[in-house]
């Protein structure tokens, strides 16, 4: 009885300590209006996997080196103050996520001039059991990874950030075989990216918030997959959101 109370007593404490931080970084109203969201709201999620793309990137893109060195973690959090309300709200639950160890983060660095430009994480097996998120992620094999909690500094979007990267050959040096990933449905770049990359969408899935508490249902499944369609309208820098 007494670990469950103190399990939700760091729970409140720490979304209290988040509000903080938005308040601070964003302002009273930005902060409201995610207050709201954490509060009741429903984002639709196309759920993707498919083998490790070890091709190289096409050469009109930039050249994108990957680290995953603590130095390169926090000199991304450290362009917070460069972006905008948005994009300090996405840094601050990146951030959130890091400091309680969930995953691997990888930092992507343009390398002729060495500017972090982007941050994404790796999600094993071991990292979701003991993160105790097994509600809300697919089964995961030996071989198999998950990349979440995308984000690229707005300077850096539209710039073929992810078609750039080495991370295939990266995760397949590491023995992994076949990704997954949640991209919510209008986070356009990343649908263009799964398209040139030919990675088809398996399941729409509901992710609902209410009262600071997160679960996940399967709208519809798609067999076989699907190639995704781009919808018009604003897009979504976001791939999720842990809180």
């Amino acid at each position: 009885m007494l670990k469950v109370l103190l399990t939700k007593l760091r729970r409140v404490v720490s979304v209290v300590h988040f509000g903080l931080l938005t308040l601070r970084y964003a302002g009273l109203r930005f902060a409201l209006r995610k207050l709201a969201h954490q509060l009741y709201s429903r984002t639709v999620f196309l759920y993707s996997e498919g083998d490790i793309n070890i091709s190289p990137p096409p050469p009109r893109f930039l050249s994108i080196t990957v680290r995953a060195t603590e130095e390169d973690v926090q000199e991304i959090f450290n362009q917070m103050n460069n972006e905008s309300n948005a994009g300090k709200y996405d840094l601050l639950i990146r951030k959130w996520y890091h400091e309680r160890g969930i995953g691997t983060p990888y930092v992507q660095k343009t390398t002729d001039t060495n500017e972090v430009c982007s941050i994404r994480w790796v999600m094993t097996a071991r990292d979701i059991e003991n993160a105790g998120l097994q509600n809300r992620y697919p089964e995961l094999k030996e071989d198999e990874m998950m990349f979440e909690n995308t984000y690229v500094l707005e300077r850096f979007r539209d710039k073929g950030i992810h078609s750039s990267s080495n991370m295939g050959e990266l995760m397949a040096g590491l023995g992994f075989k076949r990704s997954k990933a949640f991209i919510a449905e209008n986070n356009i770049p990343q649908l263009h990216y799964m398209r040139r990359r030919d990675r088809r969408v398996y399941a729409r899935v509901m992710e609902h918030h209410f009262l600071f508490r997160v679960t996940r249902k399967t709208l519809e499944r798609y067999n076989p997959p699907i190639i995704p369609e781009i919808p018009e309208g604003k897009a979504s820098s976001s791939v999720n959101y842990l809180l």
